[in-house]
């Protein structure tokens, strides 16, 4: 009898400590920038979207006589008078333009212009310096419009999202997609990005405030987040699968043993 309350005891202990240990653990693998460092990352001032192959832009010109500007902000089915909505990669459909695959936009007026690899501001100017033959002081907005980043994984609702302003972080990425599940690992999100036509992958920990350093706090469009499942996930799916009926008989053998020791 005292031999058995002293071996319920002290798994009772081993319990409890187990238990606390675990709950250390967790708040570790779950709690978000963790750290006693103050946040001082400089790239929210450094941001802009950089032009890629394939981006579907809108180019709008004015100027102080907007008759002037008229020609440039003409879409295909306008210059050539026909309606139909598909549009040839490189040129214009409806108020959009696709950038081809070696980074050329094709305008009315002032033809092919190279801007792929170019951030919205510097292709603005670079636009705006040929339009400088035709009109005077002529003023350039570019709009990506299909600005667009996918999250899929260990979260609520993975899925692709359509960014309206061209500027989003992981963490709102993650946003919206619900937030991480409790099953998915926050050390080690992938974020798969595409650069000169070469898919890159890195790894960031949204548990640390270096988070706010990585070159891939702010997605660029067309980036891929990627939440992997914990190893008790993955156990969880490995003893539901072909492996329960062991799983169980196992724990059974492992309980009866117990049972035979400790009577």
């Amino acid at each position: 009898m005292i031999k058995n309350r002293i071996v319920f005891s002290t798994l009772f202990i081993s319990l409890i400590g187990l238990f606390l240990c675990s709950s250390c653990s967790t708040k570790r693998k779950l709690v978000y920038f963790q750290g006693n460092e103050e946040i001082t990352s400089s790239l929210d001032s450094l941001y802009e979207a950089i032009i890629q192959p394939y981006d579907y832009i809108s180019v709008k010109v004015s100027s102080i006589d907007n008759q002037a500007v008229l020609p440039f902000n003409m879409s295909t089915h306008d210059v050539a008078g026909n309606t139909n909505s598909a549009y040839a990669i490189g040129s214009s459909a409806n108020s959009g333009y696709t950038i081809n695959t070696s980074g050329f936009v094709s305008l009315p007026v002032i033809g092919e212009v190279k801007i792929g690899g170019l951030s919205l501001s510097a292709a603005a100017k670079l636009i705006q310096s040929k339009l400088a033959v035709y009109v005077n002081d002529p003023t350039v907005h570019i709009k990506i419009l299909n600005y667009k980043i996918t999250v899929l994984g260990e979260v609520k609702k993975p899925g692709t999202f359509m960014v309206a302003n061209e500027k989003i972080t992981l963490l709102e990425a993650i946003g919206l997609s619900g937030d991480i599940l409790i099953s998915g690992v926050r050390k080690n999100v992938l974020v798969v990005r595409e650069i000169d036509g070469v898919k890159t992958e890195t790894r960031v920990d949204i548990t640390s405030k270096e988070l706010f350093d990585s070159p891939v706090y702010y997605l660029r469009q067309n980036d891929v987040v990627y939440v992997e499942p914990s190893r008790a996930k993955l156990n969880s799916s490995l003893i539901n699968g072909t492996n329960a009926s062991l799983f169980v008989s196992v724990v059974s053998l492992i309980v009866t043993s117990i049972a035979l020791i400790t009577r």
